[in-house]
């Protein structure tokens, strides 16, 4: 479909005449209004003025001039729909079929003020109004926003007699609600500094605040009850730890669980179906107690008295859980520093994750699965239905390449030993190892180990890490499978007689 009409609305006038050019040469008429309609009629080109369209002035010193009832059918209107045709005719509306639009340079704005007032001023309205409207109707109408697609905007043009192909239009349309998307991430970054300010960031050289999203559960649905202002780091480490309390409460509802977490890994998991809120607290605590130093503890239970009074002999900078008892926290207020947070298991996790680079988010399924059926590949088998499942879902939750291995006593299950964040996989597996062999020799912990599994984030290359099992008495083991050299592990497992099974799904986590 040939285009009639364009939509001129730019606070950036690079190489707009000679998009103008081709405009006039093609016989497309060019709407347009303020400094964009004077600088093309500056240059020698013919114009009609948005307010011939609207038959409204444009007034508020420019805040108000596009936005309109004619301009927005003009942009929205479906030309296949009969309806709407009969609508756009009845009110003698003209089609527009191309808008030409970028925004007001609100970015640049920041880097010269932090000013709300001036910033305010900089924010684009009807810009990002008239170019969602186009790129939602794509299929008819073709909108653009960055300079760089001026050229292949025209070759569109001119190939095409005057028109433009669906594809084009809508890979535009996608550049559109990335921009606008981007645009309104500023804006908000803008007011967040003001209303939302954290501590520092990372390290106390850096400011940083936060963006509530709504979108969902959320650690802003807690209370804090007691404690200083949260910083960037203890945002982030609140959220991993809600997630894998969270994640082990779906999966296994009848215990209580507990996470010790430190710097973006849990240095410490126990859930337990029998043993008392403050047992459970000391197991995930002797997991790694040194690591555990100014750690966040995060339940799925009420603290009560007991726990809280071990908490208490602790350094420990946040404590989250349900709820607390009035004991609990008697106790726990009288410590200056420690923040208490109250909030419950996510029932729902979010199923998409973000992470933002230099010019681009990277979007994925969030990991929330694990293998439900997984396959015995060596002679000898092992049964451990509910301690694997808690190995598996606590390895997803350190950082790759990860090796975690879990224990068991009755119906408590432990992590006593983890190993990541090593290019190296015997390098994880050296960690969790010698974390795992303190824990057995340590005096303090009376409960015997009745069963170990060893868990891997990803297949095993070759076999050296099955051999290393038997220096530290492992006999059970799961990993993914995939490698050319399974065979070769199976082999050397049978030798061993150690039970090894295969989930068939890998779990990184960068």
């Amino acid at each position: 479909m040939k285009i009639k009409r364009c939509l001129i609305s730019v606070s950036d006038k690079t190489h707009l005449e000679t998009l103008a050019s081709t405009l006039k040469k093609l016989e497309i008429e060019i709407i347009s209004s303020g400094g964009s309609a004077k600088y093309l009629r500056d240059h020698g080109y013919v114009v009609t003025s948005i307010d011939e369209i609207t038959n409204n002035p444009e007034i508020l010193n420019g805040r108000v001039k596009t936005l309109s009832y004619q301009v927005s059918a003009g942009i929205l209107f479906d030309r296949d729909n009969s309806s709407h045709m009969k609508d756009m005719e009845k009110a003698n509306l003209l089609p527009i079929d191309l808008v030409v639009c970028n925004l007001y340079p609100f970015e640049k704005k920041m880097k010269t003020t932090k000013d709300l007032d001036e910033l305010i001023e900089s924010i684009d309205i009807g810009g990002p109004t008239l170019l969602r409207a186009a790129a939602k109707n794509y299929k008819h109408t073709c909108s653009i926003t960055h300079l760089e697609d001026y050229e292949p905007l025209i070759e569109q043009l001119e190939k095409y007699s005057g028109a433009t192909d669906l594809n084009f239009r809508k890979s535009m349309a996608f550049k559109i609600f990335s921009h606008t998307y981007q645009y309104d991430r500023l804006i908000a970054q803008a007011f967040s500094v003001e209303n939302h300010s954290l501590r520092y960031g990372e390290n106390p050289h850096q400011s940083a605040s936060y963006i509530p999203n709504h979108s969902g559960p959320s650690l802003l649905n807690g209370q804090k009850l007691h404690g200083k202002e949260f910083s960037y780091n203890n945002f982030l480490d609140m959220e991993n730890s809600l997630n894998l309390i969270s994640e082990l409460n779906l999966l296994l509802p009848n215990f209580t669980h507990f996470s010790v977490y430190k710097h973006g890994a849990p240095c410490g998991v126990a859930s337990s179906q029998s043993s008392t809120i403050e047992q459970t607290l000391k197991k995930a605590w002797s997991c790694d107690p040194i690591s555990a130093f100014g750690s966040i503890l995060c339940s799925n239970v009420e603290i009560d008295e007991d726990a809280a009074k071990f908490i208490s002999t602790k350094f420990v900078e946040i404590v989250m859980a349900p709820s607390f008892s009035n004991h609990a926290l008697e106790i726990l207020t009288q410590k200056k520093n420690i923040r208490i947070y109250k909030i419950s298991p996510y029932k729902t996790l979010k199923e998409k994750s973000i992470r933002q680079l230099t010019g681009l988010d990277l979007i994925q399924d969030t990991d929330l699965d694990y293998a439900t059926e997984v396959t015995s590949v060596t002679k000898s088998s092992f049964d451990e239905k509910n301690l694997g499942k808690f190995g598996v879902i606590t390895c997803k939750y350190l950082k790759s390449n990860a090796v975690n291995i879990v224990s068991r006593s009755n119906s408590t299950l432990w992590v006593s030993g983890a190993g990541c964040a090593q290019p190296n996989r015997l390098d994880s597996f050296a960690l969790a190892a010698k974390k795992h062999y303190e824990y057995k020799k340590n005096p303090e912990l009376t409960e015997a180990i009745e069963s170990s599994i060893l868990i891997s984030d990803a297949f095993f290359p070759f076999d050296d890490i099955v051999k290393l099992c038997t220096e530290i008495d492992i006999d059970q083991v799961i990993q993914p499978g995939g490698s050319k050299n399974d065979q070769m592990v199976i082999d050397t497992c049978d030798d061993l007689d150690i039970a090894m099974k295969f989930t068939g799904m890998r779990h990184f986590n960068h």
